[in-house]
């Protein structure tokens, strides 16, 4: 792998964990190496890897493109696929190791950040757009890895990236801006049930979805459960089993009832 196969202008830059392809010096492109690597290790270490253990085979690539057509570009050229509606990046599983696109943010993120006093100025909102993403890009990479086997469910998956990136970036607005979204739909009557059928392609899970900040604050209800529900049911999902045995063995409760108990929790608690 070489720039000029990622677009002109990327510095790449393998770490521990990672290999980073973006724009920038030498030293800058490598610090964005090892803070990723930090968050696939705490990624690691909350879904049940032990320190030291690899999440996955090869190393996690992610290709940092200076405009948006390339990312697209980037996309469709090395994986034949169409960049997904609203997201800001997107994670492709290779036989090498996952593979991240992140595209830039647009002028609409920046202003969003800085008019919402989350960031001083525009480079301010740039750095912490950037590493939210990050955040987002570690933990899709290590729960879609994790155990092997087969693929836990979508609203798991994404619920994990928002919590990571709400949980291990300083300032993230994520939870600032899901939390009471979330709360708030299912104080108007919306079940968390409805996630089970969301199209993890489709505009619930985008970046103002119901889906994806539903999936945040049930996510965020079994880390803090206890150390091992979440990972035991990541556990048992990759080894085989159903979702609903799943839930019964790491929460008492299957998995519409854990749903069912969960809005009610969220009604009188939040």
């Amino acid at each position: 792998m070489c720039s000029s196969d990622l677009g002109s202008g990327l510095e790449v830059v393998p770490t521990g964990l990672s290999i980073v392809a973006a724009a920038g010096s030498l030293e800058e492109v490598s610090r964005v190496g090892v803070r990723l690597d930090r968050l696939v290790e705490r990624c690691a270490r909350t879904a049940g890897l032990p320190v030291g253990a690899r999440p996955f085979t090869g190393s996690l690539v992610l290709v940092a493109p200076t405009t948006e057509d390339d990312a697209r570009l980037l996309l469709a050229t090395l994986f034949d696929r169409e960049w997904p509606q609203a997201d800001a990046s997107v994670l492709v599983q290779s036989s090498s190791g996952p593979w991240a696109i992140v595209r830039p943010p647009s002028a609409m993120d920046l202003s969003a950040l800085v008019k919402a006093g989350l960031a001083e100025d525009e480079d301010a909102a740039r750095t912490l757009w950037r590493h939210v993403e990050e955040a987002r890009v570690a933990a899709r990479a290590v729960l879609l890895n994790i155990h092997g086997g087969r693929r836990v469910p979508a609203w798991l998956i994404e619920g994990f990236a928002e919590a990571a990136a709400a949980s291990l970036v300083p300032g993230s607005p994520v939870e600032l801006v899901r939390r009471p979204r979330a709360i708030d739909r299912i104080r108007r009557g919306l079940s968390s049930s409805s996630l089970l059928g969301a199209d993890p392609d489709g505009p619930d899970f985008g970046e103002a979805g119901a889906a994806r900040d539903l999936s945040l604050v049930l996510v965020q209800r079994l880390l803090e459960r206890d150390s091992s529900t979440f990972p035991g049911l990541v556990a048992d999902l990759k080894g085989g089993r159903d979702l609903d045995t799943a839930f019964r063995r790491r929460t008492g409760l299957g998995l519409e009832a854990w749903l069912s108990d969960s809005d009610d929790w969220f009604l009188y608690n939040d």
